[in-house]
C-alpha cells in the first residue's frame, strides 16, 4: 500500500471552485463520520504533518544513457526524479536544477507519493523550467572501463499516490502504455493503516479540505483535467489505490505527447513539404491559423485537437500554400492519432471551405513509431477560397473515415485565417 503523507504548512490559497470544494467536502465528512467526540474521543489526534526529515527521499540525478557502445551518438540524457516525495524535495530540487542548466529537458519520474505541500511546489518548478516530464524507471549501469557510469531507461514503473499530480507539472506529458498511474485520497499519515478507528479533531478536518482544495486548484492551472481530482478524491484509505486506465490517462490530460524524447533517425517520421512536422518549434502557437516560413516553404497553418466525442486522440495540421499553377493553393491535411490501430486508418477525408466541400487525396496512412499517422491533400482554387469569407460562411470542416467505418467531423475556426491567406495569395506566382 502506497502512502501519501499530508504536509499542510502553506497557507490556504484562494479557490474560486465551489463544486470541487463541495465534493472535498462531502468527502471528508463521510469518511470521517458524524457525532460530536466524547471526552475518550478527545486524545491526543494524529498529526498531519510527517516528519521533518524522511529517509529515502526522492533524489535527482543527471544521467547519460548507456551502453556507449550500443547508442552511440544517439545516446539520451535526462533528469532521474526517483523515491519518496519529502518535504524537502522541491528545495533538493531548486538545489540541483542550480547545478546545471535543465531547462527544456526530460525528467523520468518514478515515485510511490509522498507529501502534498512538497508534491505541488516540485510540480510547479518542473512547469517553471518547461521541463517534460515522464514515467519511467532510471537503472544506473556498472561503470564502464574508463569509470563512467551511465544508465538506462525503462517505462515499466509506477507513479502512485501524489505522483500524478507531480507529472501533471510537466509542460509536456507522457505515460507510456507499460506504465501504472496510481491515485487514492489524501488522508493523515498515521492515521492510514487503521483510519476508520482513529481520532480526528475539527482542525484536522478544515486541513484535509485545505489540502484538496489545493490539490483542485493546482489542477486546473497545470492544465489538466478535474477528472484526474475527482477519480483520486473517490478512493478511501481503506481501499487498494485505483489504476488509471490508457483511456482516463489520455481523458485527464495526464499524457500530452507521444514520446518524452526527440525522435532519432532511426524512427523519424518522414513529412512531406508544406506539412509541419509534430514536433515543429512552432506548433505550439499555431492554435489559430498562422502564416509561416519562407520562399517555397511560405503556407498558412493551424494545428488543433482531435477529438472523438469531447475525448482527445491526437491532434491535427492544415496547410494552405502555394499552388503548382496560377491561382491555385494546395491543401494539405497532417493527422496523428494515438493508442490507435490499423483499423483507425483514414480510408477517406473531405475538407470543408465555407460552404464548398472538397474530396482530399489520402497519401497514407499508417502506423509510425506507435502512432497512426495520416496524410492527404487537394488542390483548390483562390477564388473558392476567397468565398470562405462571405458574410454567415461555416468555418473550416475536416471529416475523415476509417476503415472500420469510424467517422471523425472536426470544425475548426476562422481566427487569423481571413488576414492570413489573403496575404500568401499575394505572394503567389501569378
Amino acid at each position: 500500500m502506497y502512502r501519501r503523507a499530508s504536509n499542510l504548512s502553506t497557507p490556504l490559497t484562494h479557490m474560486a471552485m465551489a463544486p470541487c470544494l463541495r465534493l472535498a467536502a462531502t468527502l471528508v465528512v463521510l469518511a470521517l463520520g458524524a457525532g460530536s467526540l466524547s471526552g475518550q474521543e478527545r486524545g491526543t489526534p494524529p498529526k498531519l504533518d510527517p516528519p521533518p526529515k524522511q529517509p529515502g527521499g526522492m533524489t535527482f540525478t543527471w544521467v547519460k544513457e548507456g551502453p556507449a557502445d550500443k547508442c552511440g551518438s544517439a545516446c539520451r540524457e535526462w533528469v532521474s526524479a526517483k523515491g519518496m516525495i519529502v518535504p524537502d524535495s522541491a528545495r533538493d530540487f531548486e538545489a540541483f536544477a542550480r547545478t546545471r542548466d535543465i531547462s527544456g529537458k526530460v525528467v523520468v519520474l518514478e515515485s510511490p507519493g509522498g507529501a502534498v505541500t512538497a508534491g505541488l511546489a516540485l510540480g510547479r518548478a518542473f512547469r517553471r523550467l518547461n521541463l517534460t516530464v515522464t514515467v519511467g524507471q532510471t537503472v544506473m549501469l556498472p561503470a564502464d572501463a574508463s569509470g563512467e557510469q551511465r544508465a538506462s531507461y525503462s517505462p515499466k514503473a509506477i507513479c502512485a499516490s501524489m505522483c500524478p499530480f507531480v507529472l501533471l507539472g510537466g509542460a509536456r506529458r507522457h505515460v507510456p502504455p507499460e506504465a501504472r498511474i496510481l491515485v487514492h485520497q489524501i488522508w493523515p499519515g498515521a492515521a492510514r493503516a487503521d483510519s476508520t478507528a482513529a481520532i480526528y479533531a475539527a482542525q484536522h478536518v478544515a486541513g484535509l479540505l485545505r489540502a484538496t482544495s489545493e490539490i483542485a486548484r493546482y489542477t486546473v492551472d497545470m492544465g489538466g483535467e478535474i477528472e484526474l481530482f475527482d477519480l483520486s478524491m473517490r478512493i478511501p484509505p481503506w481501499e487498494d489505490l485505483r489504476i488509471l486506465t490508457n483511456i482516463e490517462v489520455q481523458r485527464t490530460r495526464l499524457n500530452t505527447v507521444d514520446t518524452p524524447f526527440p525522435s532519432s533517425d532511426a524512427d523519424a517520421v518522414s513529412i512531406p513539404p508544406g506539412v509541419l512536422p509534430p514536433t515543429g518549434g512552432q506548433l505550439a502557437s499555431l492554435q489559430r491559423w498562422t502564416l509561416v516560413g519562407d520562399g517555397a516553404d511560405r503556407s498558412v497553418v493551424r494545428r488543433h485537437p482531435l477529438t472523438r466525442e469531447g475525448e482527445e486522440i491526437g491532434t491535427l495540421l492544415v496547410t494552405f500554400a502555394c499552388g503548382e499553377k496560377p491561382m491555385s493553393m494546395n491543401v494539405r491535411y497532417w493527422e496523428t492519432r494515438r493508442l490507435a490501430s490499423a483499423d483507425d486508418s483514414i480510408t477517406r477525408a473531405v475538407i470543408g471551405l465555407g460552404r464548398e466541400r472538397v474530396p482530399l487525396n489520402v497519401e497514407s496512412s499508417r502506423m509510425v513509431a506507435g502512432r497512426l499517422e495520416s496524410i492527404a491533400h487537394a488542390t483548390v482554387s483562390t477564388g473558392l477560397l476567397a468565398k470562405m469569407f462571405a458574410p454567415n460562411q461555416p468555418p473550416v470542416t475536416v471529416a475523415t473515415l476509417t476503415k472500420a467505418k469510424q467517422q471523425t467531423v472536426i470544425h475548426i475556426g476562422l481566427t487569423g485565417l481571413g488576414q492570413a491567406l489573403p496575404q500568401l495569395t499575394k505572394e503567389c506566382p501569378r
